[in-house]
């Protein structure tokens, strides 16, 4: 009874953890079909792979960049509360997905892929999954320069605040308080 008790709760923690993980996965993918996709074309003037070879030389390479996306921990953090400094994850996943495929498109008796296309793809991809990562921060800021620009409205002072004090009571404190602000109770 307790073996049972103890699959029951590693499916469960495993299946939440797939859950939160899958979508980003997902879309990861996408961005890396697109970029191969539109880094290919350009190169080749052509709208779609030439063969089934390249097809799948695609599917692994983009199957090989998650996988060292997922190593380097890129879907191991809830990106909304993460600072900009925890590009360099990415950045590293995105790197060694890169080597990866590199190497194995050379280690191939035929080369199917570019090596610009290769790296111009990842390039493209890592700027796609930085973006997608931290999309709010993006909007926000440039929601924030269009009304300075155009509009001509700076944001009011604030008045600055110091936490003293390190961990996490200080974090939800600093958390709290910006939220506060931002739904307007002042």
């Amino acid at each position: 009874m307790l073996q049972k008790n103890h699959v029951e709760r590693a499916v469960k923690r495993y299946s939440k953890a797939f859950r939160r993980i899958l979508p980003l996965a997902v879309l990861d993918a996408v961005i890396l079909l697109v970029a191969y996709m539109l880094t290919y074309s350009i190169r080749t003037n052509s709208l779609l792979f030439d063969s089934q070879f390249t097809t799948s030389i695609v599917g692994l390479a983009i199957i090989v960049t998650l996988g060292a996306l997922y190593a380097f921990g890129a879907y191991n953090r809830i990106w909304s509360r993460t600072s900009g400094h925890e590009v360099v994850v990415i950045l590293k996943g995105a790197l060694a997905g890169f080597i990866l495929v590199l190497l194995l498109d050379l280690s191939l008796h035929s080369r199917h892929l570019p090596l610009s296309v290769i790296g111009v793809s990842h390039m493209l991809a890592l700027t796609g999954f930085v973006a997608v990562r931290y999309r709010s921060r993006l909007i926000s800021a440039a929601d924030w320069r269009w009304r300075a620009v155009w509009h001509h409205e700076f944001p009011t002072t604030k008045t600055r605040v110091l936490i003293v004090g390190a961990g996490e009571a200080g974090q939800i404190t600093a958390l709290r308080l910006k939220r506060r602000y931002q739904d307007g109770n002042n």
